[in-house]
């Protein structure tokens, strides 16, 4: 198949996918046939074909004719030679060998920029919407016919409708498909950004087009940016490489036409892991050749752990840790199988340029720069055994053996080459000096993995909550599990024998080949470590499982055809062709499957309507803040270009005061919350600290007090704690101040699922966390001592509690993770709702005129803790004496009916739950200023915050009619609804 049949077919891919195994069939015959391009057996005999060519052209029994010279001419206007088009391919073959790599890393990582899984959505929706009516018709022709008959007449009017009505039907799917896509578009049919993360980058870089720098102004001298921690704001980089190089190709592409900066964004995933696959490619060649070379960047290219946070749109620092590591491995590698010194110094050189980049553009550059010291390491121990004869005869015999130059040569050269760049490009970008730096590029690569293991410790350094204890992507995953995501157990085994053929077999007979074998096999060691306590850094293992795939391919492709040919006297071009093939069909399947699936379903989580609500806090005002969980702080900074409390990169202490206002359920509390951190962040309770002997858990009880109450009486709170005026006027200055910001209260579906871990830091117990950081890592005689002396425990409390401390993991022992349990619709008859389908139980029951309620589940009948539920008057909580549960059941009207929702005691009656399930009905100091929904049903709520208030919040759809109130009767028998009786009572409060 011709070179350049399979790159149309390739580009045919983007739009037709169902070729793509056509395209991959194409690349493996055109791969073999140029690495095998100087075997005389698979020769291509082009005068053959020209002849039958010519042959073609005759007519048959036709005799040879003077040829007019005219015809002649043109005759060699349009002849092509075929024979040099060939050569030419031949003699660059690498680099159409590289196509293979840079096709398939370019083709997946475009998928977001169609949308393609838009297709299928509409798709499925027409034929949805088709068989909905056929259903209809069916039901009113046949009302009596069994549903199995049904389906089958169904199945045959579907089929003959599709097929009497092709066009109109693929026409439906198009126009449906577009408001699909729509939906995941700007105004200018950009596709919005992937996740979350990539606004930051793409906000600083739209900064620096607008205001020629970082940040959106200037603070004492310095780029700052507002937006970022509230009211405070934050200094902006006086230079980011990753934002430069977004800024890089939103300039390139505008060459080209006229592209916004979301564009460059966009796209930059396309071009720096298409260089990534390029180094991968040339890095394998050194020691499996081009098979090898072609498998590694493949692999780099497709697979799905690294492509699911580098397709296009998905611009993170992924992209530039894979582009700058591969690059700094390509040097270092070209560096030591170079023999001629100058260019040996060059590439190492080289390397070193690169990680000093790295080193400046994302902390995790030490992990690389530990694998190649501990290789050289290790390959110099090597060397000393080899040349131990020489070692004997004294030092200076021993450092004259070229070998030993070689490797002293590169170690110091790559780490001298490193700090250098590492620490000019630091001095020269961010102004640090040349020692400060350096002395840090010395100290992190021994110091960070330590750091590395202890990122998630709870209340060990500090008595406030850790953030990063519930990050879903910092979770640990076992060895079984990381082997599944790389590729699946089998290529993980296959890819672990390729790494340790490197140590025992050597294709060139260079004894330096070792080294290949140790570096990427600390390299996979290290990456699985890491990956074991984080899944974020799955994606680090994937150059190292490349290129032990790469390997095994390599060495069985050599070693199984080599016996076909010679042991079994197989033509060697047949052994050849069909190992290759075997091999290629063994590995690439599942990889390529898994990078299909991924792409497909790779949709920007920013949509129409989450845009639009926060255009419309911009709309607003001029500056405000605002104020919800830190998930999406990045979208509030970028698209409602306003302040807000914290973002993805700056969460601190503030994920206790923003959970605690959501899970409160008093408005006051969470009002002053929200003024605390207008006014000044998270710094209130260290300033009261300064005057309170630093004692956190006062500071913070002090704190809960004069929050909810006016200044005046803060003030008088204060004084009778002993503070000064002085003093006073300092913390209420953080507190209460006079010139608050305008504040946007969000709250979104998602973080309905996200209630236990806003509910966790929120119910944070610091009390708690202190006897935690005080005694677990005393011994019992001292740790007891401690809970006795510094928290006024009994003995026998101290006791108990230095037990649980020393058996619970931190996170659990010091406060609850309440959370929502699910929810399902109610049916309501003779004013007893029935709510089925709910989690944990079979049904719930409900008394709508006295709130006593009931579940039913196969354990038997058990009472809620409470009921929630709202009148004309508000919204209220009536606790159940006879509760035997810890699950409260919250009762939301919706319609002309309800939906039962379960959650912790905690959450029932939480501000989350009035904002969110209630909105916001019987509130005060909250004003709704938009609602969304988008197309896949998330529901979007921003409130403006009302200081004053003096809003009253009454929903049409929470009055209850004052004749059909009269004639309910509150003497309702729900016994009929249970297996068993219960007596159902209790109280209420609102």
């Amino acid at each position: 198949m011709s070179l350049g049949l399979f790159i149309l077919l390739g580009f045919c891919c983007l739009f037709k996918r169902k070729h793509f195994k056509l395209v991959v069939l194409s690349f493996v015959f055109e791969g073999i046939y140029l690495h095998e391009k100087d075997d005389d057996e698979i020769g291509f005999d082009l005068k053959r074909v020209s002849g039958f060519f010519k042959k073609f052209g005759k007519k048959a029994g036709s005799s040879e004719k003077p040829v007019d010279s005219s015809s002649q001419d043109v005759k060699s206007d349009i002849s092509f030679d075929f024979k040099k088009v060939w050569r030419f391919v031949l003699k660059y073959k690498v680099l159409f060998l590289l196509l293979i790599p840079v096709f398939f890393s370019i083709y997946f990582r475009a998928f977001p920029l169609f949308l393609p899984v838009a297709d299928e959505w509409a798709e499925n929706a027409v034929h949805a919407n088709i068989k909905s009516q056929i259903v209809q018709q069916l039901n009113l022709q046949y009302p009596h016919l069994p549903d199995k008959q049904k389906q089958a007449l169904v199945k045959e009017h579907f089929s003959q409708f599709l097929s009497e009505n092709k066009d109109m039907v693929e026409q439906q799917v198009l126009q449906v498909s577009k408001l699909f896509k729509e939906r995941f578009q700007d105004s200018d049919g950009q596709t919005y950004l992937l996740a979350i993360d990539p606004w930051l980058w793409y906000g600083y870089a739209r900064n620096f087009v607008k205001y020629g720098h970082f940040g959106n102004t200037f603070k004492d001298g310095r780029s700052w940016y507002s937006l970022r921690n509230g009211r405070v704001g934050q200094p902006a980089f006086r230079f980011n490489l990753f934002v430069f190089l977004i800024l890089l190709n939103y300039w390139l592409l505008n060459l080209f036409g006229s592209f916004s900066v979301m564009a460059g964004a966009f796209y930059l995933p396309l071009v720096l892991i298409g260089l990534a696959s390029v180094a991968a490619f040339f890095t394998a060649r050194k020691f499996g050749g081009s098979v090898a070379g072609v498998v590694a960047g493949v692999v780099v290219g497709v697979h799905s752990s690294l492509l699911s946070r580098t397709i296009a749109g998905f611009t993170d620092t992924d992209n530039i840790i894979a582009f700058l590591e591969m690059f700094v491995v390509l040097f270092f590698v070209l560096a030591f199988c170079e023999k001629k010194r100058v260019k040996q110094l060059l590439f190492v050189v080289l390397a070193g340029l690169f990680m000093g980049l790295y080193a400046n553009g994302h902390q995790s550059w030490w992990h690389i720069f530990d694998f190649v010291l501990g290789a050289v390491g290790l390959y110099f121990l090597y060397v000393v055994w080899l040349f131990r004869k020489e070692l004997k005869k004294g030092l200076f015999a021993f450092f004259k053996v070229d070998e030993v130059k070689t490797v002293l040569r590169l170690f110091f050269g790559f780490v001298l080459s490193s700090w250098f760049f590492g620490s000019f490009v630091r001095v020269f970008l961010s102004g640090f000096g040349f020692l400060t730096s350096l002395k840090g590029f010395i100290i992190t690569p021994f110091s960070a993995p330590f750091g590395f293991v202890s990122m998630k410790a709870v209340a060990v350094r500090s008595v406030w909550p850790n953030v990063l204890t519930t990050v879903a992507e910092l979770n640990r995953m076992s060895l079984s599990s990381i082997a599944s995501s790389v590729g699946g157990k089998f290529l993980f085994v296959l890819s672990v024998i390729g790494v340790l053929f490197l140590f025992f077999k050597r294709i060139t007979g260079d004894k330096r080949f070792l080294f290949f074998g140790l570096f990427f096999g600390l390299w996979y060691a290290g990456t699985v470590f890491a990956a074991i306590h984080s899944v974020r850094f799955t994606a680090l293992v994937v150059p190292a499982f490349a290129f032990g795939l790469a390997s095994f391919v390599a060495f069985a492709f050599r070693i199984v055809s080599d016996w076909l040919s010679k042991g079994l006297s197989v033509n060697r071009v047949v052994s050849k062709v069909v190992v290759l093939l075997i091999l290629v069909f063994v590995i690439f399947p599942p990889l390529i499957k898994a990078a299909e699936s991924t792409a497909l379903h790779q949709v920007p989580s920013m949509n129409d309507a989450w845009f639009d609500s926060l255009i419309g806090i911009k709309n607003d005002c001029d500056d405000g803040i605002i104020t919800s969980w830190w998930d999406f702080g990045h979208w509030f900074v970028t698209v409602a270009q306003r302040r807000v409390t914290f973002d993805g990169g700056d969460q601190g202490e503030r994920i206790h005061w923003v959970g605690k206002s959501l899970l409160t359920s008093n408005e006051s509390v969470n009002v002053g919350i929200l003024r605390m951190l207008n006014c000044g962040q998270e710094k209130a309770p260290h300033v009261l600290e300064k005057y309170l002997d630093n004692d956190t858990v006062r500071a913070i009880d002090v704190l809960n007090k004069i929050i909810v109450v006016d200044k005046v009486r803060a003030s008088e709170i204060l004084k009778s704690e002993g503070l000064s005026e002085n003093a006073i006027d300092d913390v209420l200055a953080v507190t209460h101040c006079d010139d608050l910001l305008p504040n946007y209260y969000i709250v979104s579906d998602d973080m309905v699922g996200k209630a236990g871990v806003w509910g966790h830091f929120g119910s944070w117990d610091f009390r708690k966390a202190s006897m935690y950081n005080r005694v677990f890592d005393k011994k019992k005689s001292n740790g007891t001592r401690i809970l006795r002396d510094e928290f006024n425990l009994s003995a026998e409390d101290a006791d108990r509690i230095f037990y649980e401390i020393k058996n619970n993991d931190a996170d659990k022992w010091v406060a609850p993770w309440p959370g929502f349990m699910g929810s399902s619709a109610c049916s309501v008859k003779d004013n007893v709702a029935v709510c089925s389908g709910l989690p944990l139980v079979d049904k719930a029951v409900v008394n709508l005129s006295s709130f006593d309620a009931g579940f039913v589940s196969k354990q038997g009948v058990g009472v809620p803790f409470s009921v929630v539920f709202a009148d004309e008057s508000g919204v209220h909580e009536k606790r159940l004496n006879n509760s035997n549960s810890r699950v409260s059941l919250i009762l939301v009207p919706s319609g002309k009916g309800f939906r039962a929702v379960l959650a912790s005691p905690e959450q029932a009656l939480s501000m989350f739950t009035r904002l969110y399930y209630f909105k916001a009905h019987g509130l005060k100091c909250f004003d709704l200023l938009s609602y969304k929904k988008s197309i896949s049903g998330n529901e979007i709520f921003v409130y403006k915050v009302n200081w004053d208030c003096d809003s009253v919040n009454v929903l049409d759809e929470f009055k209850v009619d004052e004749t059909e109130k009269e004639s309910v009767s509150s003497n309702v028998n729900l016994s009929e609804n249970f297996s068993e009786g219960s007596n159902l009572s209790g109280n209420s409060s609102s």
